[in-house]
C-alpha cells in the first residue's frame, strides 16, 4: 500500500475486503502516521479479535489522528476486539 504513504487522505474505505487480521499490517503504517484521516470504514473485513486489537492499538498510538467516523461492523471483533476499541 505504498500508494497511500505520505498522502493527505481524509476518507479511507476498505470495506468488503476479506483481509482479516493479517491484512491490517498492510495499512497500519498509514494509520500510525496520518494526521489527515477523518473517516475510516472497515465493514465486513473479517478483522477478528486480533486484527481489531492491532488496529485499535495503532489508532491509540497516533495522538495526531482526529477521526470523526469509524465504522467496523461485521468483523467478528468478539470481546477482545471490542474492549480494545473501547479504550
Amino acid at each position: 500500500m505504498l500508494a497511500i504513504q505520505n498522502k493527505k487522505i481524509e476518507i479511507l474505505d476498505l470495506s468488503d475486503n476479506a483481509f482479516g487480521p493479517v491484512g491490517v499490517k498492510a495499512f497500519d503504517f498509514f494509520i500510525a502516521k496520518t494526521d489527515s484521516l477523518r473517516e475510516l470504514y472497515l465493514e465486513n473485513n473479517g478483522l477478528g479479535p486480533e486484527g481489531a486489537e492491532s488496529l485499535a492499538e495503532t489508532l491509540l498510538a497516533n495522538d495526531r489522528i482526529k477521526l470523526n467516523t469509524l465504522v467496523i461492523n461485521r468483523n467478528r471483533l468478539e470481546n477482545k476486539g471490542a474492549i480494545a476499541f473501547s479504550k
